[in-house]
């Protein structure tokens, strides 16, 4: 469950974007329009969000950031040695133009929150940390910052059981820490990457919906109905399509 998601220094983005999902204190609705989390020190979550902005105001690569990062946690482990990021900054600040890309994620997965994110830039991951909330308190189950080179320093907190040490040894400075101890069978963080994997399912222009899925839709009796119906219920005065 998304609570919310947070970028920095990603295409037009330059400043601190957030895409929150936490309800409003507003009650109106609340039952068909928000979910209970049951969590400690977590408010109801809003069912779904809108983004609302002009042209080139940076929402598309709002979906495109969390798209981007999803897919580094799938697939960094398994990256050759070396293989770039197709990560690009905001170029019309120099100060971004070389700095790294930041992704935070806030996830709920069987009552438990997980707050995670990373950094990296077109060769590296640069920094990366995990903070739990098993109870109202964040735990700190691991942090990483590269220091220098392809050198990088870790912290571990007690709550993350299993060889952190060998995790660590294996993790390349192209991959994170997250995908290579899922990979080498860590059980703690399995729950955040299959989130990533299996709940996490991003849809953007040219992505996973066919562009001729509604007219092939249309074909049919049944599917031109659904359409017709979906049409009439945004109240734009389109009583059938062919």
């Amino acid at each position: 469950m998304l609570v919310d998601f947070r970028v920095r220094n990603f295409r037009s983005i330059s400043d601190e974007m957030t895409l929150s999902m936490v309800a409003a204190k507003d009650t109106a609705l609340i039952e068909s329009n928000t979910i209970e989390t049951n969590a400690h020190g977590l408010p109801r979550l809003a069912r779904s969000a809108v983004i609302y902005g002009a042209n080139a105001s940076g929402k598309t690569t709002l979906v495109r950031a969390l798209q981007l990062m999803r897919g580094v946690v799938v697939e960094s482990a398994s990256l050759q040695p070396g293989q770039l990021y197709n990560v690009q900054p905001f170029l019309l600040n120099k100060d971004t133009a070389d700095a790294s890309t930041m992704f935070e994620v806030t996830t709920l997965i069987n009552g438990v929150r997980y707050q995670y994110g990373f950094e990296l830039t077109r060769t590296r991951v640069t920094a990366e940390w995990l903070l739990v909330y098993q109870k109202s308190k964040p735990q700190l189950w691991f942090e990483r910052k590269a220091i220098s080179g392809k050198s990088d320093e870790f912290k571990f907190g007690s709550h993350l059981g299993g060889p952190k040490r060998l995790w660590q040894d294996a993790t390349r400075p192209n991959a994170l820490f997250l995908s290579t101890a899922v990979q080498l069978n860590s059980s703690d963080l399995a729950p955040l990457h299959n989130w990533f994997l299996n709940s996490l399912t991003v849809y953007t222009d040219g992505g996973q919906i066919p562009a001729d899925f509604s007219t092939e839709m249309i074909r049919n009796p049944a599917g031109q109905q659904r359409v017709s119906s979906f049409l009439s219920s945004a109240d734009i005065a389109i009583k059938s399509i062919s």
